[in-house]
């Protein structure tokens, strides 16, 4: 399923962040004129090219990377009184970027830029009050901070007001004050604040809900290179919410996205593939863009990625490998993924059956709400699998689910009145049951939930052991930990 959420962007305020007029970039020969111009005017102690050329090491423009260059020029560069080189050299303070990470030092960088009155200096200072970044950390300071560069005209200032209101953050949360500072900042084009805007928009969060106006500042934050705006977009695309539905070009927004390491927009992609959504069909290319979305720990994903080697689909079968990937599913918390890591424990396949931890497994995804694992979880009561028989609670589980709109559970209860099997047989429920199975009948707001209380079945397997060798298998532990495959 394809799915749309608010994403919050970290209140963090850098020179380069989601600002600048979209547009292509250049080419590689421009490219390289552009850095060959830049490093003969800076060597001739130009302050203007030596930022620039400083920008050219940090981001790789006609020239490889090359962090500590990008922190010297920036550094010469402020030397001789250049604002922009200031400010690179405080941000590479601030991260470490070819230079020992610093807080005092950014503090002081970003200072002086804005006694030269850097409106966008000014805000990053306001960020240092903030969280304490080399000075004593004052909200009251850095709200006051904040407010003087954004009334200043800074974009900067005006997106991060937009967040400590939109957050809470050192004062009351306030959503309508928070869309009248994003849509200060997203007229004068930053880019998170017209995504942020959007999602306001969408969910109707401080102002009334209108998908065609969130629709619009996604597609203009997706213009200036945003992922989190592209594969918005591309959503509003792909189900016609708020703009024509237009499946081909959502797979394209999805591509874009993908491209620039958005998972979601990557597992959105697969499924494109996979069934032929606006591309045409390709099994092959969906199992990739589901595993480069998985290794990022994408659940939807690592799922679909199971799924596709439980059945062969797309890619070679293999069971177990299947199971390792839907136990990673598991442990990140997923409630899909238990049911399926239960499913396979359950029956041994891709695994050694262990009926014990598959109930484990059905308890935690139940309890998250997956109705299929309440359905499991029952059934393990009902016939004592990995459980202590109790065809009592079996019997509510059964119902819970049924509340929920299960059918399987719904024909499970007829079957049981009807046998009297672990309850007394009545034909006139056998009968109601199996016509509500018929009905597409649900009622969630009777379901008892206090049940599942009762159904936490203990597990005696060794499950840190048990996770040591999954991840190891996958080659998950390494990603976690930063190392190499």
């Amino acid at each position: 399923m394809k799915r749309m959420g608010k994403r919050l962007a970290a209140l963090a305020v850098c020179a380069a962040l989601a600002m600048g007029a979209p547009g292509a970039a250049l080419a590689i020969g421009e490219e390289q004129a552009e850095f060959n111009m830049y490093t003969e005017a800076a060597e001739r102690g130009n302050p203007l090219a030596m930022a620039r050329l400083a920008e050219c090491y940090e981001r790789g423009i006609g020239t490889t990377i090359d962090e500590e260059q990008a922190a010297l020029w920036y550094a010469r560069a402020a030397e001789q009184g250049s604002i922009d080189g200031m400010l690179g050299l405080a941000f590479c303070y601030e991260y470490g970027i070819g230079v020992e990470q610093n807080g005092d030092q950014a503090f002081f960088w970003y200072g002086q830029a804005a006694d030269r009155g850097s409106m966008r200096a000014l805000a990053n200072v306001a960020y240092c009050y903030a969280y304490g970044l080399g000075v004593e950390p004052d909200m009251e300071r850095a709200l006051d901070i904040f407010t003087q560069a954004a009334d200043e005209g800074e974009p900067l200032a005006m997106f991060a007001l937009g967040m400590m209101y939109d957050m809470g953050f050192g004062v009351e949360r306030n959503a309508q004050t928070a869309v009248t500072w994003f849509e200060r900042a997203a007229d004068a084009g930053f880019a998170q604040a017209m995504y942020l805007l959007g999602t306001h928009y969408a969910s109707g969060d401080g102002v009334e809900k209108n998908m065609e106006t969130a629709v619009k500042w996604f597609k203009n934050a997706a213009l200036y290179g945003l992922p989190d705006a592209m594969y918005a977009y591309a959503v509003c695309l792909d189900n016609g919410d708020g703009v024509e539905k237009d499946e081909a070009q959502a797979a394209v927004w999805y591509e874009q996205a993908a491209n620039m390491g958005h998972a979601p927009a990557m597992y959105n992609l697969g499924v494109n593939y996979h069934y032929g959504i606006g591309v045409p069909e390709d099994r092959e290319q969906a199992v990739a863009w589901y595993q480069s979305a998985a290794y990022m720990g994408y659940a939807d994903a690592i799922n679909a990625l199971g799924l596709c080697l439980l059945h062969g689909d797309g890619v070679e079968k293999d069971e177990a490998e299947a199971a390792k990937w839907f136990g990673y599913a598991a442990e990140l918390g997923d409630a899909q993924g238990m049911f399926y890591y239960g499913v396979a424990l359950f029956e041994g396949t891709g695994v050694e059956q262990d009926k014990a931890a598959a109930a484990n497994w059905f308890a935690q995804a139940a309890q998250l709400g997956d109705v299929a694992s309440i359905f499991n979880l029952a059934v393990c009561y009902d016939f004592g699998d990995g459980v202590m028989l109790n065809r009592e609670l079996a019997q509510r589980l059964y119902l819970l689910a049924a509340q929920l709109g299960d059918t399987t559970a719904m024909e499970r209860l007829a079957f049981c009145y009807e046998e009297g099997d672990g309850v007394e047989a009545d034909e006139a429920q056998a009968a109601l049951w199996r016509e509500r199975a018929g009905s597409g009948w649900s009622d969630p707001g009777a379901a008892d939930f206090s049940v599942l209380e009762e159904a936490e079945p203990a597990w005696s397997s060794d499950d840190s052991s048990a996770l040591d060798k999954l991840f190891g298998a996958l080659g998950i532990s390494d990603l976690l930990t930063g190392g190499e495959q």
